[in-house]
């Protein structure tokens, strides 16, 4: 009687060595290609050296080059923020005390983005509140937008501010004013929670900073273009109905 102990298995041996050292070439060749590709997005200039600069940009360029485009198709190239500032009485002085700028998109950031492993996506209502107000403020013609950089003070200075935008014909006057109304009232609510309720008007500023390009994001520091600023008039204190003012406090007050 003949045991089959010891035979291989039906099939064993029949490709050879060849599969298995196709196997560690292909593995070899995807290590090596991600430990590239790992060190050309990231900014590790010790791994830089290690590898030599020219050998990294002649493997990787063109075929595997990479950009800020890699995470979205079209991503943004400026950092937009939102900032707010306040008229104070100053005791002993006859004309009121501006305050420093305050960042609203600064504080969002702060609040529910930064060091939160799953951020809360309230910070975009403000980004996208600034963004449209500033895209509403652009998309106007050049006579407009410069009304927009007077003061106006008083009750009713909104109606006074619609009565000056439309008495150009500008299509795009009425989408500017819907934001005007949003933003200052949201202005008129951070300003009386950082610096109390006797704030006399409030300031609204767009700040818009390009990005870092990406060829030039390990320079130190990077080289990049100054920042442009949208500013609009003093405006009177602007309350909203509604407006939560309690969950604004917590959020911009300066008692926390």
């Amino acid at each position: 009687m003949t045991g089959t102990r010891g035979r291989p298995a039906p099939g064993a041996g029949r490709y050879g060595r060849a599969p298995r050292v196709l196997v560690i070439l292909v593995v070899l060749l995807l290590g090596w290609h991600f430990f590239l590709t790992y060190t050309w997005g990231t900014s590790s200039i010790a791994l830089r050296e290690l590898i030599g600069t020219n050998l990294l940009n002649s493997y990787m360029t063109p075929m595997f080059q990479q950009g800020w485009a890699v995470f979205a198709p079209n991503p943004g190239s400026t950092n937009s923020s939102l900032e707010v500032r306040a008229l104070l009485p100053a005791a002993g002085a006859d004309q009121p005390v501006a305050t420093d700028w305050f960042s609203i998109t600064g504080a969002d950031t702060e609040q529910f983005v930064r060091n939160h492993a799953a951020p809360s996506r309230m910070y975009l209502n403000n980004y996208i509140l600034g963004d449209r107000f500033h895209g509403a403020f652009l998309a106007m013609n050049p006579n407009v937008r410069e009304l927009v950089g007077n003061d106006y003070y008083g009750e009713g200075w909104l109606d006074r501010l619609r009565a000056d935008l439309t008495k150009q014909p500008d299509p795009w006057a009425a989408n500017y004013l819907e934001y005007e109304g949003s933003v200052t009232g949201l202005a008129t609510a951070i300003a009386r929670a950082r610096w109390g309720d006797d704030i006399t008007a409030v300031q609204v500023r767009t700040v818009s900073t390009p990005a870092v390009p990406f060829d030039q994001r390990l320079q130190s520091p990077p080289v990049t273009e100054q920042p442009s600023y949208f500013i609009e008039g003093w405006r009177s204190p602007l309350d909203v109905p509604g407006l939560d003012t309690s969950a604004i406090a917590d959020f911009y007050g300066t008692k926390k």
